[in-house]
């Protein structure tokens, strides 16, 4: 994992490592798993079908790199009072300018733990 990899790019490798039995298992062979790919991410000439199910793939492509990075970092930080699924949820309330989860607002949600965790162990 790295800190200074986007989710864009997690994303892309996840896609490009589930592509083959994604396709197999909706039975597409009109195109290749680089190809369903490079159409998720670029756009290009497919049909219908092979758009939706690529824009499907990047999905569920983004969301399983969040949630790697996420429990990932959540081992890093040493927090173990919160779930990754509590932790997603904490990171996605966090203000910020873009939409849903990001690294900088799982950062911000993880010092928010942390001070939590303090502040409680202090006043015990």
């Amino acid at each position: 994992m790295h800190m200074s990899r986007t989710f864009l790019w997690e994303a892309e490798q996840v896609a490009r490592m589930r592509a083959p039995e994604y396709l197999a298992a909706h039975g597409i062979t009109s195109v290749s798993a680089d190809g369903i790919v490079n159409i998720a991410l670029h756009g290009g000439y497919a049909d219908q079908e092979v758009r939706r199910l690529a824009a499907n793939l990047l999905d569920r492509a983004h969301a399983e790199a969040v949630r790697r990075w996420a429990a990932w970092y959540r081992g890093v930080r040493r927090i173990t009072s919160v779930s990754v699924n509590e932790f997603l949820a904490l990171a996605e309330s966090e203000p910020g300018t873009h939409h849903g989860v990001t690294k900088t607002k799982l950062r911000k949600a993880a010092r928010r733990i942390l001070a939590h965790v303090r502040r409680s162990s202090s006043a015990a």
